[in-house]
Parts: C-alpha cells; structure tokens; sequence
C-alpha cells in the first residue's frame, strides 16, 4: 500500500508539474501572441493606407481629366466663340450690329464667369483659404439651394484639414443632391478635443450605398488624413454621413 500511495503521488506531483509547464509556456507565449496580433493589425492598416491612397491617386486623375474636359468643352469654347463674334461686329462696321453683339459679348462673358466660378469653387475656394470653414459652409448655403448649416465652428485649422472637412462636405451634399432626392440637407462642424467632427445629414430616400463612389471618396479622404468615417443610411429615413478628423486649432 506505501508503493501504491507513493507511486500516487509521484503520478500526481507529475500532472502538476506538467500543468504547471504548460501554464508557464502559455503566460510566456500571451505577449507574444498579442505583439502578433498587434502587427499584423497594423500590417493591416498599412496595407488599407496603401489602398486607399492609392484610389485618391486614381480619382485626383479622373478628376483633372473632368476639369480638362470641362474647360475645352465650356469656358474654352465659350470664350472662342465669343471672340470670333467680336471681331465679326467689328468688321461688319454696323453700329447696331454691333451694339447687338457687344450686348451679347456681355451675357456670354457673364456666363463664362459663372462657369469657372463654379469649377474653382470645387476645387478650392479662395473663401475657404480666407475665411475658413463657417464661411466656405456660408457660401455652399447660398448657391445649394436646401443646405442648411446647423453649426460650424469658428476656429481655423491646418490647411490640410480644412481641405479634407471641406470637400467631404461637398462630396457628400453632391451625394445628397444627386442620389437621394433630399429637400434639406444639415451640415454640422464641430471642435471636440483635437477633433473635427463634420456631419452630413439629409432627409433623402436612404439606402446609400457603402462601397459606392461617392461614399469610398470621402472615407478614403477622411483615413488619408488620419481619421474616420461612418455612414448611417436605413431605407427611406435619410442619410448622415460623420467624419471625425485630427486637428490642431
């Protein structure tokens, strides 16, 4: 009976000190299975940073091609034909002629004007670079008929994060406008601890797409820059598109 209760106790002292070694190797193994973790979750982010660099690469691209189809196919156009007529009038010698097209060089200007006002203004705005956000939102207000700023800070920040906070808003109003058929649209910008948070809410048909163009615009914009976006789009009860970025005021 001692041999058995001896050999007992062997046989127990062992499945403790085998318990106690593989509790040991797995404490010892955690952190290195958390700095596995950890890498390859930034691996991650690096490769998603790639991607979505890459796809502003690709749509800054796309977009210079728009703006060079829309100069040759309006401004350009316009501003030619509009000389052509001008040295027409004055070559015919006719005054009332001539007052006619001049009246008419007038409007044509007018319109030429308004074009490249317009495409300007999508690109860059000179009221965003002097007067900031609150009076590049006041701005969008007055030519978007339905777009309503709710709230805009007043703060100036880096250039960087104002361009990025401007056009997400702009791509997302455009989203609204196109898309989702909304009467308002609610812009909302807000300073939080060395955060911009920018809202984009509309009382459009819902729905939107998360892997679409427009919306993969504005989070490659807004992961480029170092922050975040989220989409809430339930069918039917509108849009709100947020965006949180880092900022320094």
């Amino acid at each position: 009976m001692v041999a058995a209760a001896a050999r007992g106790a062997t046989s127990s002292k062992r499945r403790t000190t085998a318990r106690d070694l593989v509790e040991t190797v797995a404490a010892l193994s955690l952190p290195e299975l958390d700095n596995a973790r950890l890498r390859a979750a930034m691996a991650l982010q690096v490769v998603e940073l790639h991607e979505s660099r890459a796809r502003i690469t690709a749509a800054q691209l796309a977009e210079r091609r728009r703006i060079e189809r829309n100069l040759h196919d309006g401004a350009q156009q316009r501003l030619l034909a509009l000389g052509f007529e001008l040295q027409a009038a004055l070559l015919n010698g006719d005054p009332d002629r001539l007052a006619n097209d001049v009246a008419r060089a007038v409007e044509q200007t007018r319109v030429v004007l308004d074009e490249l006002h317009d495409l300007a203004n999508g690109l860059h705005p000179a009221v965003l670079n002097d007067g900031g956000l609150a009076a590049a939102l006041d701005d969008l207000s007055r030519r978007v008929p339905g777009v309503v700023t709710s709230r805009c800070t007043e703060s100036r920040f880096d250039p960087d994060v104002e361009a990025t906070a401007w056009f997400v808003v702009c791509e997302a109003v455009a989203n609204a406008c196109k898309h989702a058929a909304s009467t308002i649209i609610l812009v909302d910008v807000a300073e939080q601890e060395r955060r911009l948070l920018v809202s984009i809410s509309d009382d459009g048909r819902g729905g939107a797409d998360s892997a679409g163009s427009g919306i993969q615009g504005i989070r490659d914009r807004a992961e480029a820059a170092g922050g975040w976006m989220e989409l809430d789009s339930p069918p039917g009860e509108g849009t709100t598109v947020r965006v949180e970025l880092p900022c320094v005021p």
